[in-house]
């Protein structure tokens, strides 16, 4: 949790100097965390408080206000292709496939391709930052792949999933379901071996601090291709949600549910990138132990259903519980 901490901390102070100084004064865009903090209010409220709150209401007359509403984004849209063609498409100086940052107009300079310059600057830093050993495996290069990863997940459990199964029946793949549970618990195996041999079972292993491995050895290699499957572990457990969604079963995909698959998928991606091995091995390797139970008890329960009313069922959150504070207890002991 501390190498998150500081991550955050490195790309909120990254953000911050990197600004464009003509937009830094501007609302909301002085610091990265009120979008934050709107984004997940706005995701909270549409998946978990407002359906609750609508839950035993009748739907609300607001048909005047909707009808505003339009007005406002018809009158702000014009105003966004007027603003448009004033400043960039009917000046002489417009080319179509290169719309340069102007330096002698200072208007145009503030209004057009701030965005894209960041953009590039957050790219060469990531490239210049990021551990080069890690740099050529598949996905790691760029955060584009996962952010278009994590898009086209939240489009299709969100919209266009439930809209296809609407009038459909739930698709029977429970053996689709029994081979990506086994697959699971073979990944959730060989990372938990592969954390034992490299680094538990090694001279020289402190609890509270686990080194990361800059070297050329095997040791350093073989981490670093462990944690670049746990990494994609998180891309298999997407899945999850997608499973849920063709079976019908939307009542489980949750805010909680969505949340947590999409941010341990973005804050895996960017830890490893920077930080490929380390103290975060920990938590690694309890999450992989875990889901070696987990993924398990999924594969029995759809083998033989009357395991899900087992009496040991209560032990696996228990477990869970038991895992997360092992955790806990690992970071204080590594804060102290």
């Amino acid at each position: 949790m501390s190498v998150l901490f500081n991550s955050i901390q490195q790309a909120t102070k990254w953000v911050e100097q990197n600004t464009d100084p003509d937009v830094k004064d501007l609302w909301f865009m002085g610091s990265i965390w009120p979008v934050t903090i709107v984004v997940v209010m706005y995701l909270y409220f549409v998946l978990k408080l407002g359906p609750e709150f609508m839950k035993y209401r009748n739907p609300f007359n607001i048909d005047r206000i909707v009808m505003i509403y339009n007005a406002v984004q018809v009158v702000f849209s014009l105003y966004l292709v007027k603003e448009t063609f004033r400043l960039v498409w009917l000046r002489d100086d417009y080319r179509f496939y290169c719309i340069e940052k102007s330096k002698d107009d200072p208007e145009l300079a503030k209004q057009m391709s701030i965005i894209y310059h960041k953009v590039l600057d957050l790219l060469e830093w990531v490239d210049k930052n990021g551990d080069s050993r890690i740099k050529e495996m598949w996905l790691m290069d760029s955060p584009w792949p996962v952010f278009i990863i994590l898009v086209a997940y939240l489009y299709f459990v969100l919209k266009a999933g439930p809209k296809f199964m609407k009038y459909r029946s739930p698709l029977k793949i429970d053996r689709i379901v029994m081979v990506y549970n086994v697959v699971q618990v073979l990944f959730s195996a060989y990372l938990v071996k592969e954390a034992f041999r490299l680094i538990w079972l090694r001279d020289g292993y402190k609890l509270n601090c686990i080194e990361i491995n800059y070297s050329d050895t095997d040791v350093a290699k073989g981490i670093i291709r462990a944690v670049w499957f746990y990494f994609f572990s998180k891309v298999l457990d997407l899945l999850d949600t997608i499973f849920f969604v063709l079976r019908k079963k939307q009542n489980q995909v949750t805010f909680l549910h969505i949340y947590h698959h999409t941010m341990v998928l973005m804050f895996s991606w960017g830890i490893i990138r920077f930080y490929p091995g380390g103290q975060i091995i920990l938590f690694g390797t309890i999450n992989a132990f875990v889901h070696v139970v987990m993924y398990s008890y999924y594969f029995l329960t759809i083998l033989k259903p009357e395991y899900k009313k087992a009496w040991w069922k209560k032990y696996l959150t228990q477990l869970q519980l038991v895992m997360f504070s092992i955790e806990k207890l690992d970071n204080h002991i590594d804060f102290s």
